[in-house]
């Protein structure tokens, strides 16, 4: 089902909908007779307070489906709300939010519907999972052998939840994972590993640079050249279709600099990180996007864009600018039981179940995603993004253990990470290569 559109304001960077009584208790009716997940959250000045304190906690705030206001004015509203939607409750899976629940409703807390807004069950919740990781110990190899990574993590929780992927953090040449479906350092000084096989596509001003790099000598440079013909000056992107996962880990890394800002500027959005339909209309499903910080002129944050239904969550996190950053993402395709986890320098920004990530079923004809990294925004034209160390690596593999070459001698670190959505846990290892 696609929802219309939500009129929105930001208090504090905190999302409230404008909404009634009659259209809210309506959609809440509606998605509960539909095997999607959803949930709603009803802000008053604490959960207000709360998120400006905790942008981990604002993001799930501004994630939710519908975000109602909370105030003696609409105190009828939320109690009648309240019991329209009890008796749904018990259809609602606890805990993760998988394969068609109705709603998603936070726990009660200062009695207010959704104050706590953290996926809770409802009723309460059982102890504090645990998550502990570890990458093993430093190691020294030849350049010509291969180093084994016996990563581990112990976990409290279900282990279907643990998502868990390796990533270079540092080092100078290219580190190659064996579980790699994709690995794009662009380190021989082309987009080959993108484009070479046919299987993927440069379009926009980007060329590969000495300019910055995150590992290495090399990056992808972003570039949208206002000398190029509409379309091709605020787009400038890499695209990759030859992808057959049902579920996989995307991730890469961004240098932004001080000077871009989108806020205020152009559309307010910049696409940056994006899977897109493999068939006619090759539409978007899901992106990764900069937009305009709320009620901070100057400064950009984390969207997620909801393209199929039309909808932009805000995260409330930053765009690091001047620094090199990682958007990572584990992404599950489906209709209706689709996942996507987003993380930023490994923290979870946003995590959902029950999603339609596939886009529009009488079109996508090829039922799996393309992936891509850019710099698409009309607030870009003359401006740059440089992207570092991409890598695709499917998610049905152990990810745990592993093993990695290397292209050049030098010292290089390593991370193994691990997350269930809510707690995200990181251990790295050095590598020495001589």
């Amino acid at each position: 089902m696609n929802s219309p559109p939500l009129t929105s304001r930001f208090i504090l960077g905190t999302r409230t909908d404008s909404t009634n009584y009659t259209d809210a208790a309506a959609q809440v009716l509606a998605w509960a007779k539909i095997p999607e997940c959803r949930y709603v959250c009803v802000s008053n000045v604490h959960v207000t307070m709360e998120s400006y304190d905790s942008s981990e906690y604002r993001a799930i705030v501004n994630g939710a489906d519908l975000v109602t206001p909370d105030g003696m004015p609409v105190e009828p509203t939320k109690r009648r709300v309240v019991h329209m939607v009890y008796p749904f409750l018990s259809r609602v899976r606890t805990g993760s939010c998988r394969r068609g629940p109705i709603l998603l409703l936070s726990s009660f807390i200062g009695g207010a519907l959704g104050v706590g807004c953290a996926a809770s069950p409802i009723g309460g919740s059982g102890p504090p999972t645990t998550l502990d990781v570890n990458a093993g110990p430093d190691q020294t190899i030849a350049l010509t052998a291969a180093v084994q990574l016996n990563g581990s993590a112990v976990y409290s929780g279900a282990p279907h939840k643990l998502k868990a992927f390796w990533s270079k953090i540092s080092g100078t040449g290219v580190a190659t994972f064996s579980h790699e479906q994709f690995n794009s350092s662009f380190e021989d000084g082309t987009v080959d590993e993108w484009v070479g096989d046919g299987g993927g596509a440069q379009s926009g001003g980007g060329s590969v640079t000495q300019e910055q790099a995150h590992s290495g000598r090399y990056s992808w440079k972003a570039y949208n050249d206002p000398s190029l013909p509409y379309p091709d000056n605020i787009s400038a992107k890499l695209l990759r279709w030859r992808f057959d996962n049902d579920s996989a880990y995307e991730s890469a890394w961004f240098f932004w600099p001080s000077d871009y800002i989108v806020n205020g500027h152009a559309g307010n959005y910049a696409n940056i990180f994006q899977w897109k339909e493999n068939s006619t209309t090759y539409n978007p499903t899901w992106v990764v996007a900069a937009v305009g910080a709320a009620n901070r002129p100057g400064e950009d944050e984390f969207a997620i864009h909801d393209w199929y239904r039309q909808r932009i969550i805000r995260t409330g996190v930053l765009v690091p600018k001047g620094r090199w950053f990682r958007i990572s993402a584990f992404m599950r395709e489906g209709y209706t039981d689709g996942e996507l986890i987003v993380w930023i320098d490994d923290q979870v920004v946003f995590n959902r179940d029950g999603l339609n990530t596939l886009g529009d079923a009488t079109t996508q004809l090829v039922p799996h995603l393309m992936w891509g990294v850019g710099n698409y925004s009309d607030a870009g034209v003359g401006y740059s993004i440089y992207v570092d160390d991409a890598v695709v690596v499917p998610a049905a593999r152990n990810v745990m253990a592993t093993s990695a070459t290397f292209s050049e001698p030098g010292a290089y670190v390593l991370r193994l990470t691990a997350s269930d959505g809510e707690k995200t846990v990181s251990d790295d290892v050095q590598i020495d290569v001589r």
